[in-house]
């Protein structure tokens, strides 16, 4: 008996880390040559590596009922689309160890005159990720050549890469709807008696979780009180919402009195310091504090991975209850102590959330949005040595055409001046020499160009180490 809930630990421990092993297989059995046709060896590999780091974060992102963690998920419902690019091994990790709050299933109504009977009809009714549409799995990223008729190569490319991403998705919505039809059948077969699934919740922690439940200011939606606070002004918001927020893209900054929508355009038409490129911190929705992050309480128990299992979840209280009770317990008293119970679960949140007022970013279990999106610097480091190609082309591009132009000017001239420059030996040398600087010029921003690009190589290079090293 007391070796039970160790057995049931262990396979969902080993679920979340082995899971996918057995998935990869299927996943991408007949779309992993698509677009490699007609690459080296070399580009093969690496577009393969590439594409199973892609396949490894939609993996992570499905919903699977036997990863459970106090009642939530280590993957999102799906309020929002699947293009979600945050570090789902980062996330998942911090969930695990109870850093951040699980993905709960929302409830898209509640009321807190519902009687228990009421509220358990309509959390049975909730499935574990939201219905896909088509146009779910649409690219947002848009190729302005892919109407045309006669396309190039690198436009070619772009459609079969975009091609094996729409189908890649198709094959992570057929997976996560056989999760949603796994878990609805063992559900049904759990509530009419026949079969208990270790990982399928009982009444009395779906009760335990929903009873209270709290809307999320962002998406309006209702989960368990145990929701993420942020770090700065203590406003509730779930790991789903939470997780949609990152860094803008790297920009030049704004002036003060312009719009951003304004100065973007000019910042891409003018040939800006590679320096000027910054990557601004995530503020808080909520008071516009920078360095946007949160901090987590866990419930008071422990169920799924770490815990017991969801199932026997009310055996366990029941057998707490009874080591407590000092004389016979009646159904009067067993609601009493329920009722103290959540009396004082409700006064602890109420004073963790009245603590205290702004906490650092760096503060001992903040988790920032860099946390879970640690590759800003490579973002920012890339566009900076982008905008510096970008400054070297053009100067290059303006170098040669002043070479054009005094060639020009030379043939066009007649009469006096062409006589003076026929006979003015010591002018043709000085012209001579002006031409062979500025041909220095452009060999040296050639030059430049190259040691740029092989510097961007290697930061790719380590950028994707530092990636297969924290997990997609």
């Amino acid at each position: 008996m007391g070796n039970t809930p160790a057995k049931e630990v262990r396979p969902a421990s080993s679920t979340y880390n082995g899971a996918h092993k057995s998935e990869h297989d299927l996943f991408l059995s007949d779309i992993e040559d698509i677009g490699l046709a007609g690459l080296s060896r070399k580009k093969k590999e690496k577009e393969r590596e590439r594409r199973k780091r892609r396949e490894e974060h939609l993996l992570n992102l499905i919903v699977r009922y036997e990863e459970n963690v106090d009642g939530g998920y280590l993957a999102p419902y799906g309020n929002y689309k699947y293009n979600l690019s945050y570090k789902t091994q980062v996330v998942r990790d911090l969930i695990i160890e109870r850093q951040l709050a699980p993905f709960y299933t929302p409830l898209e109504d509640y009321d807190s005159r519902w009687p228990d009977r009421q509220l358990l009809a309509h959390i049975h009714l909730m499935n574990l990720h939201a219905t896909c549409t088509p146009e779910d799995l649409e690219d947002e990223e848009e190729d302005p050549d892919e109407h045309k008729i006669y396309q190039s190569l690198s436009s070619i490319r772009r459609h079969e890469n975009k091609l094996f991403r729409k189908r890649l998705k198709e094959r992570a919505v057929e997976m996560q709807n056989s999760s949603n039809d796994k878990y609805r059948r063992d559900k049904m077969t759990q509530q009419s008696g026949i079969r208990k699934f270790p990982n399928i919740p009982s009444d009395s922690l779906l009760l335990r979780l929903y009873k209270g439940a709290e809307e999320c200011p962002i998406c309006f939606l209702y989960y368990p009180k145990n929701l993420n606070m942020t770090r700065c002004c203590s406003q509730p918001i779930c790991t789903e919402c939470f997780v949609q927020m990152k860094r803008l893209d790297p920009h030049v900054p704004h002036e003060e009195g312009s719009s951003a929508h304004e100065s973007a355009p000019d910042a891409e038409s003018s040939a800006a310091n590679a320096d000027d490129f910054v990557s601004e911190p995530v503020k808080c929705p909520f008071c516009a504090m920078p360095d946007f992050g949160v901090i987590y309480e866990p419930p008071e128990f422990r169920s799924g991975i770490g815990g017991v299992s969801p199932s026997e979840y009310r055996a366990k209280q029941a057998t707490i209850k009874e080591d407590e009770t000092v004389s016979t317990e009646t159904k009067i008293q067993s609601g009493v102590h329920e009722a103290r119970h959540s009396q004082k679960l409700s006064s602890a949140l109420t004073k963790t959330r009245k603590r205290r007022g702004s906490l650092p970013p760096n503060a001992p279990g903040v988790v920032t949005i860099d946390t879970i999106y640690p590759d800003w610097e490579q973002r920012l480091l890339n566009a900076r040595t982008k905008a510096a190609r970008r400054s070297a082309a053009a100067t290059a591009l303006h170098a040669s055409s002043l070479i054009v132009g005094d060639s020009t000017g030379s043939h066009l001239g007649g009469g006096r001046s062409s006589l003076l420059n026929r006979h003015n030996s010591g002018s043709r040398a000085l012209n001579r020499k002006e031409q062979l600087d500025i041909e220095q010029k452009m060999i040296q921003e050639a030059m430049r160009l190259s040691l740029l690009d092989e510097e961007e190589r290697k930061n790719e290079g380590k950028s994707q180490g530092k990636g297969e090293g924290a997990g997609q």
